[in-house]
């Protein structure tokens, strides 16, 4: 009884003395302002951190879209390889779930970057695009397709996300789907259904796997440029998957590719060509397709092209869009014959022929246009006169070119050269001097030119040419050694941006590409810059 009376008594003087506690006033104080202090820097961080969380949720966000648009156009054109619908595609059911995937896409990205009012486009408040990199002017568009809308405020990067997106689903399912003969025997069906899975499978992961990459850069995590090395790693386990599935199931009885009994392209229904696209930074996939190990190698290097397209669109802050991407593909598939050019005979509608002509999709928007050009058909042979007149414009300009030549390079060479001479004494070094240049390393996410400025120096070109892409790693080690830097030894690297010398969390790298400048900056990027 003597302990539980101790017990009790101990109790009640805790609940006394938080009690007396809520009622100090000195008490109140303390925890309103502590309350008052986190709420303010709370908010701090949450405003410095919008424009990051803005892009990471518009890189998932595409990524989500596009699995989504992916898998519901890949169930339409399966459910008319099985028999049990009849086309064409996109029937009512996938209209829907795409329509739905788009009302995600936009209302994702609105509460991620609209501002307060948590949408796009009003009240001011969206973060900034030159914030997030989409600065960009217009969608940059892929293949020479139709996604050219003006940027200017995060909705236009959702319907520029979307509308890339949906040409590069249309594109994937016509390659997958398109030229299969669905009356054919239920082996050869089986084959057809396990190709346009696979494929849209692959695509799928890919875009998911760079997704994460890009993240992961975004986020300081790596330096890229994705695929980093652990991206590499996770996709060529996908195209792995992508091979054995497709000869297992079109492999004949061994169930593997490149034996005779496999299934021939002819008898699956494929197309005759692969797509004339080259994979950003890789092969081009233009080939002719005759055996079945041609068709997996066309479906892999089109779904590596597609997915590192989509990724690199969505994080346009990591590395610029891709050229390959949105260069015109010159597919040699059965999609590019309607676009013959007979439209230009009747010559007040030449100008109308443009805009049909970059979409090679012919899903939903060209079904008119491609019923009147096969009316106009018959006159092919009067396209020939049309490029003529075009020959006239390029001989105009020669003209200007020979007169400012000479005049232009007397005076600036006598000018020029005392002036370097001047600038290239200052007074003793501040930081570490090796190799005949002035090193100077500080805190991550600031550039050459930020660093100098700081100094008191101008960016010299010796951040490159000594320790950066056009140096050497010997030398990148000897600079970062003299600056007592972290790190151990000085591996050379592909990155996304011109950082040159660097240390990144602990680590130290030269980037041999792009070449080093003076503006590129990242976070836990800590640069080793020559001033002057």
């Amino acid at each position: 009884m003597s302990i539980r009376r101790q017990r009790d008594a101990r109790r009640r003087r805790s609940i006394t003395r938080r009690n007396d506690d809520a009622t100090d006033p000195r008490g109140r104080r303390y925890f309103v302002g502590l309350a008052t202090a986190v709420l303010v820097s709370l908010r701090g961080v949450a405003g410095a951190a919008e424009p990051l969380s803005c892009e990471r949720t518009i890189v998932k966000a595409a990524a989500t879209f596009a699995k989504a648009d992916l898998a519901a156009s890949q169930r339409c054109a399966d459910s008319i390889v099985r028999g049990k619908f009849a086309g064409p595609c996109p029937d009512v059911r996938t209209t829907m779930k795409v329509f739905a995937a788009r009302s995600r896409l936009r209302a994702v990205i609105d509460h991620a970057c609209g501002g307060s009012d948590k949408t796009c486009g009003i009240g001011g408040d969206d973060v900034a695009m030159d914030a997030i990199g989409w600065n960009l002017g217009a969608c940059p568009n892929l293949e020479a397709g139709e996604c050219t809308n003006a940027l200017t405020h995060c909705g236009d990067a959702a319907e520029c996300l979307r509308c890339v997106v949906e040409a590069a689903t249309d594109q994937e399912v016509t390659l997958a789907f398109g030229a299969f003969d669905v009356g054919a025997p239920l082996a050869v069906r089986r084959c057809q259904r396990t190709l346009g899975k696979q494929s849209i499978d692959f695509v799928t992961k890919s875009a998911r796997i760079l997704s994460q990459c890009e993240d992961r850069v975004l986020r300081g995590k790596s330096i890229g440029p994705c695929p980093d090395a652990r991206a590499t790693t996770v996709l060529a386990a996908r195209e792995e998957r992508l091979v054995t599935k497709t000869c297992r199931a079109c492999g004949g009885a061994d169930k593997l590719c490149g034996d005779a009994d496999d299934l021939t392209p002819d008898a699956i229904g494929f197309a005759p060509t692969c797509p004339a696209v080259t994979v950003p930074g890789g092969e081009s996939c233009d080939a002719t397709i005759a055996t079945l190990d041609d068709i997996v190698r066309c479906l892999a290097c089109v779904g590596r092209f597609k997915a590192q397209c989509l990724a690199s669109l969505a994080a346009p802050a990591s590395a610029p869009y891709p050229s390959e991407c949105a260069a015109s593909a010159a597919t040699s598939t059965p999609i590019a014959t309607p676009t013959v050019t007979p439209t230009a005979t009747a010559t007040p509608t030449a100008t109308a022929t443009p805009t049909a002509t970059p979409s090679p999709t012919l899903t939903i928007p060209l079904a008119t246009p491609s019923a009147t050009a096969t009316q106009s058909a018959t006159p092919t042979a009067t396209s020939s006169a049309t490029p003529t007149p075009t020959l006239t414009i390029p001989l105009v300009t020669p003209s200007a070119t020979p007169t400012p030549t000479s005049t232009s390079t007397a005076t600036p060479t006598a000018t020029e050269t005392p002036t370097p001479t001047a600038t290239s004494t200052p007074g003793p070094c501040a930081g570490a001097s090796v190799g005949g240049a002035c090193w100077f390393v500080r805190g991550d996410n600031q550039s050459c030119a930020t660093v100098c400025a700081a100094n008191g120096l101008a960016y010299d070109s010796a951040t490159a040419s000594y320790a950066g892409s056009g140096g050497s790693a010997a030398n990148c080690q000897a600079v970062l050694d003299a600056l007592s830097a972290s790190g151990g030894s000085v591996l050379d690297i592909a990155c996304a941006d011109g950082w040159g010398c660097l240390v990144n969390i602990a680590s130290r790298f030269r980037c041999t590409i792009p070449a080093t400048n003076s503006t590129a900056a990242l976070l836990n990027v800590s640069r080793a810059c020559a001033c002057q």
